[in-house]
């Protein structure tokens, strides 16, 4: 064998006996040779010698795929020791996420719609795969020894965001793919069967540091220096288009030109005309985003990615779906309730819904107020399912939150305050002049309030519920009347005029 067909040397060199006999005999011309060093060199993912380099890259990456598929079902066919395979149990709990997940057979999936190739995962697994859409599911196969690493069916994803990565020195783009709005409680161990909250997380640079290739009906081929977003968005489209109309809705927080990226990682302004607004928390001591949008909450980048959707929020008797605290005013915590479904089948309507609170934390102060303005944006489709009529223009503007308290109140925010509260009581009276004879119904009602609150006095002080309570909610404060708080005022300022004219005559007669 000649120095021109190094591969086919070294394979003939450590076969069997046997097959490096027969492999001789099919040596007779060095076209042979050439030919047989040729399909070693493909298969086993060498470098092209001919001059089809790109049909060359293309057909080696397919070949190399199904040769994996071949590895992976020959190895799931053959049988192991029982010692040895409880032995390896926990490893392979650690290393191998494609045993927890929901994976069809391989002749279920069919042909390939579309591979994006060399990918770096954070989930479901943390390794470099190539990304694959099949008609019915979504499989990771490991780049370099092409064993399949994870397979999610289609049918349970359900959301996707593309968003610009904050606190990347270059601009990122993550993708995150979520089969379910709230993390699975009970599928966090080691162990766990099939999670109810599958998510998928990968990162690409927004301009390309190498080459990045795809296949599929359109081939793509990105060279160092290429923008990376027309890619994405191709891989979500056909990630949609597998599945059926509206089921795999997919929110693009940005689709900005890659010099306006600064803008979007440091100050949380909308883009083109969505109001997106990014902000850093903390969920426990995890960091990460807060993402709002006309849609809901994302908290994302980072697993586990949880979304509020506006329907999911809380708006009932109470209960805010979106409420800030802040004590000092230089940080601030933000909760949201979320609205668990409740059973249609209680005979008591009355029973409260069940909720869910999340509180982030370590927000800086100054963040508050925006919050405060997507709150009264958006509030009105809060608790508002698919279908439902929103509330009327006057309904929803008596429900808008107030902005909680970022500090102390001085004197001339007290004074605005009495102002306004001044203005309110003068429309209440007017009201209550123009209703005539409900007048009665209402002081009779009174009445029978003022004689169930006595009956309740005497009985005793039993514990309060915070939710109907407004003294025991989080950041409440009590409200003082106009009366009071007119003496108020008034001891003021006689302390810091009137007590000085008053020492001054004195002196004068003295």
């Amino acid at each position: 064998m000649s120095s021109q067909t190094p591969f086919l040397h070294v394979v003939s060199a450590t076969l069997p006996e046997s097959l490096s006999k027969e492999l001789d005999a099919l040596c007779s011309s060095s076209s042979s040779e050439v030919l047989l060093d040729n399909l070693i060199r493909f298969v086993c993912g060498a470098e092209c010698t001919s001059t089809d380099e790109a049909l060359w890259a293309s057909q080696q990456n397919l070949v190399q795929q199904k040769l994996g598929n071949l590895l992976s079902t020959s190895s799931k066919k053959r049988p192991r020791d029982a010692a040895a395979s409880d032995s390896d149990s926990n490893k392979k709990q650690k290393l191998s996420t494609s045993s927890q997940l929901n994976e069809p057979e391989l002749e279920d999936l069919g042909s390939p719609i579309f591979t994006l190739q060399s990918i770096s995962v954070t989930s479901p697994i943390r390794k470099k795969v190539n990304i694959i859409i099949y008609p019915s599911a979504l499989r990771f196969v490991n780049s370099a020894s092409q064993t399949i690493e994870a397979t999610l069916p289609l049918s349970s994803l359900h959301r996707a965001f593309l968003l610009p990565t904050r606190g990347k020195q270059r601009p990122h783009w993550t993708v995150v793919i979520m089969s379910g709005d709230a993390p699975d409680k009970g599928g966090s161990g080691k162990g766990s069967k099939a999670s109810g909250n599958d998510q998928i997380i990968f990162g690409l640079d927004a301009i390309a540091s190498g080459a990045i290739s795809a296949t599929g009906e359109k081939s793509w081929s990105l060279k160092k220096g290429d923008e990376t977003l027309p890619l994405i968005q191709a891989f979500l489209s056909l990630l949609a288009d597998s599945l059926p109309k509206n089921h795999l809705p997919i929110f693009q927080l940005s689709v900005e030109p890659i010099n306006k990226f600064d803008r979007l990682q440091s100050h949380p302004d909308g883009v083109r005309n969505v109001p997106s607004l990014a902000i850093s928390a903390n969920l426990a001591a995890k960091p990460g985003t807060l993402w709002f949008m006309p849609s809901g909450i994302l908290w994302g980048e980072s697993k586990p990615c949880m979304f509020w959707s506006v329907a999911d929020l809380a708006n009932g008797e109470g209960v805010e779906g979106v409420r800030t605290i802040s004590a000092t005013g230089r940080v601030c915590t933000v909760i949201l309730t979320r609205k668990l479904t409740a059973d249609s089948s209680l005979e008591n309507d009355n029973e409260e819904e069940e909720i869910e609170e999340t509180a982030f934390g370590q927000i800086e102060g100054k963040e508050q107020e925006e919050i405060n303005q997507w709150v009264r944006k958006y509030r009105h489709l809060f608790g508002l399912k698919e279908g439902s009529s929103a509330p009327t223009k006057s309904a929803a503007s008596s429900s808008k939150p107030q902005p909680s308290s970022a500090g102390p109140l001085t004197i001339n925010q007290m004074i605005s305050k009495m102002a306004s509260d001044d203005d309110k009581d003068g429309d209440g009276e007017a009201d209550t002049s123009d209703s005539g004879s409900g007048l009665d119904d209402e002081d009779e009602g009174d009445e029978d309030a003022e004689a169930d609150s006595d009956n309740e006095d005497e009985e005793g002080d039993g514990s309060l519920d915070p939710r109907h309570h407004p003294l025991l909610r989080p950041g409440a404060m009590p409200k003082m009347s106009k009366t009071a708080m007119d003496m108020v005022v008034g001891m003021v300022e006689e302390d810091l005029v009137g007590g000085g004219q008053l020492d001054q005559e004195d002196e004068l007669d003295g």
